[in-house]
């Protein structure tokens, strides 16, 4: 629907959750014809999508591990800043 949006100067969309006709798009992008677009992926299987559809992908390193394991820090002293920074008046 964005990438309908920022291509036609008025948006008509028929979809699951949501329907949108007649939608006036006020502001149209400099780049053609969209800017380009990022799609987040948490393991590099999910960039098979992106590739697809022609995104781009993003993946922050090791987003593969499980939210609840602990990630080590890539910069010395970092975790003993952030917790300084929590108890500064």
């Amino acid at each position: 629907m964005l990438q309908l949006g920022l291509t036609k100067p008025v948006l008509d969309f028929e979809g699951k959750y949501y329907t949108y006709t007649d939608v006036p798009m006020a502001l149209q992008p400099l780049q053609k014809p969209h800017p380009p677009f990022w799609y987040g992926v948490t393991r590099p299987e999910s960039a098979a999508w992106a590739a697809k559809n022609r995104v781009n992908a993003v993946m922050n390193a090791g987003a593969s591990q499980s939210a609840r394991e602990p990630r080590p820090s890539r910069h010395p002293g970092a975790r003993r800043r952030a917790r300084s920074a929590r108890h500064a008046p």
